[in-house]
């Protein structure tokens, strides 16, 4: 706590600063904010007691539209409180997408020691997309476990959560997870993930092999509140009840991914499953070289091999391309089709719409 005289001064300063603030030109408003938070906010005296100051600057910043100056008063306030600016995540991120600033690890997490040396691979991919072939080959190849980054598959709800990925900050991790590119999403993978791969594939053989999936008998895992009675209907209806609950996942799946990539807001890359299938070798080729794993063609090609011929390990379905688009008719396709109406900025061609 500083001394009451000097406590005094600050805050004469700062109701001064507030007072003649619509007088001046917005250059000489900032340049005697920035003065002022150089004068006090820096002060090892600062503390708790004083967090009404932060309170002002932050809000006086908002008002002036200022939100990358509001965001580092956010960050100081609350690392003065002993809390990680993620702790009001709604606040957080509109600051975040207002100033078009990114995430960084400190938002997540106030333990130094956590900021470190680990490499976390995310796999982002579309349902039946392959995503558990490359996840078990990239294994293979680096001997990096599997972690979860989210606590609830049913449903594919999606959401990552920050605190299981800070715990992995140390370590050479892979994580796969079915999750859209929302703003919390991004600014969890800016700060604690370096290399995300989101694949996706045609939505047709994606649909038709989720049809499959859910004919099966699963324990603890639910996709879809329908597939107690999919059995029971016959083959057009097993087709339209899985495509009015996915297409429309998988259709913001790729739009989400797709912007996120070309505004730069991740480095991610994004790869079709037909394109990895075609030629494992150079597709896996790439996405090693990309997650920076070390791995000859000999390796790559056994370690593809192997996956492949495990189907626990894999996953694989039929895997033939272009075996939705002779499941659904025409009219249920182009109800699909119709979809992408809402979307006039996504070429669809890479997931077999158009």
């Amino acid at each position: 706590m500083r001394d009451p005289a000097k406590d005094t001064q600050m805050r004469e300063d700062i109701n001064s600063l507030v007072n003649v603030a619509s007088t001046l030109e917005p250059a000489e408003v900032f340049e005697r904010t920035r003065a002022f938070e150089d004068k006090y906010l820096n002060d090892p005296d600062f503390d708790q007691s004083d967090l009404d100051v932060t309170q002002l600057l932050y809000s006086f910043y908002e008002t002036y539209k200022r939100y990358g100056d509001a965001l580092r008063i956010y960050r100081r306030d609350r690392a003065i409180r002993g809390m990680v600016p993620f702790h009001n995540h709604l606040e957080f991120i509109a600051l975040l997408d207002a100033s078009g600033e990114r995430a960084i690890a400190s938002d997540f997490t106030d333990r130094p020691d956590n900021l470190g040396s680990g490499r976390s691979i995310l796999i982002a991919g579309a349902p039946k997309s392959g995503t558990t072939f490359v996840e078990s080959t990239l294994m293979e190849l680096s001997g990096m476990p599997f972690v979860p980054f989210n606590l609830d598959y049913s449903l594919y709800s999606g959401s990552l959560v920050p605190q299981l990925m800070v715990n992995q900050l140390e370590n050479d991790v892979i994580a796969k997870e079915h999750c859209f590119a929302t703003q919390l999403n991004i600014a969890a993978i800016q700060a604690l993930v370096p290399h995300t791969i989101v694949l996706t594939r045609n939505i047709f053989d994606c649909l038709v092999s989720m049809r499959d999936m859910q004919v099966q008998p699963t324990v603890g895992f639910t996709s879809a509140f329908y597939e107690p009675h999919l059995n029971e209907m016959d083959e057009v209806s097993q087709l339209d009840a899985v495509a009015s609950r996915f297409a429309s996942f998988y259709i913001e799946f790729f739009v989400s991914w797709t912007r996120a990539i070309c505004d730069g807001a991740v480095n991610a890359r994004l790869w079709t499953y037909d394109d990895l299938m075609a030629d494992k070798l150079a597709g896996l080729r790439e996405v090693t070289a990309y997650c920076g794993i070390q791995a000859s063609d000999a390796e790559i090609e056994k370690a593809a091999g192997m996956v492949g011929a495990d189907r626990a390990k894999s996953r694989l379905n039929v895997g033939r391309t272009g075996r939705g688009v002779e499941a659904f008719s025409d009219e249920q396709k182009d109800r699909v089709n119709a979809l992408t109406r809402f979307y006039p900025d996504i070429d669809f061609a890479p997931i077999g719409l158009s």
